[in-house]
């Protein structure tokens, strides 16, 4: 928190293809990096509970101003703050539960490829958004990613929202809703940003096929 106040601009006004990859494998290395040199049980609790309290601030900073943006790059911006910040405080208790990490690195694995690859598919129907407005067909693929990014059943956002219910115990719940309930909001407050760019008229093409 604090460290990234110049990512949801960049996302706001980069090129779509440089953001979906900033937005998606960039930004997952981080985490490479502690999944690979941070083993489990090799912290002590003041680390372990002040990595909980930055991960619980990057929620609560990326979806309270996140519901404050008008450009929807931006707003996808602090969406990603927040659910790294939710990894993050994940991570903590996997490093404090050495018997339970397996599980527990497993469903955040599986929750940063998810939001590694509906992140990136997100910043290229920006992308045609702005291009082609609010036509009829990126609007149904933007709800597509929006109902898996608030686990609709039969989603993949339903998959790891049950793989970190497992994994992750009574402790953490309160955070697990508290993000659930943050990215829905997000996801409302894009849609409604997305509905207010009138449609332009153009042929489908390759692009938008392609994403």
């Amino acid at each position: 928190p604090g460290l990234h106040g110049w990512l949801p601009m960049v996302y706001a006004t980069a090129p779509a293809v440089a953001v979906a990859v900033l937005s998606g494998p960039m930004m997952k290395a981080g985490l490479l990096g502690w999944l690979r040199f941070l083993p489990a049980g090799g912290a002590d609790e003041i680390a372990t509970t002040a990595l909980t309290l930055l991960g619980t601030a990057g929620v609560l900073l990326g979806v309270g101003v996140g519901l404050m943006q008008r450009s929807p790059g931006a707003l996808l911006g602090y969406s990603s703050i927040a659910k790294m910040g939710l990894m993050s405080a994940l991570f903590a208790a996997a490093l404090a539960s050495p018997q339970a990490a397996p599980a527990m690195l497993a469903a955040l694995t599986l929750l940063a490829l998810h939001h590694l690859v509906v992140k990136s598919t997100f910043f290229l129907g920006v992308a045609e958004w702005r291009r082609r407005g609010a036509a009829p067909l990126v609007l149904a693929g933007m709800l597509v990613l929006a109902s898996t990014m608030v686990a609709v059943p039969f989603s993949g956002g339903a998959a790891v929202k049950a793989a970190l219910g497992e994994a992750f115990d009574a402790p953490l719940s309160w955070l697990l809703t508290l993000s659930a309930v943050g990215t829905t909001l997000l996801m409302v407050r894009l849609w409604l940003l997305l509905r207010r760019r009138s449609a332009r008229q153009g042929d489908v093409d390759g692009a938008t096929l392609l994403w």
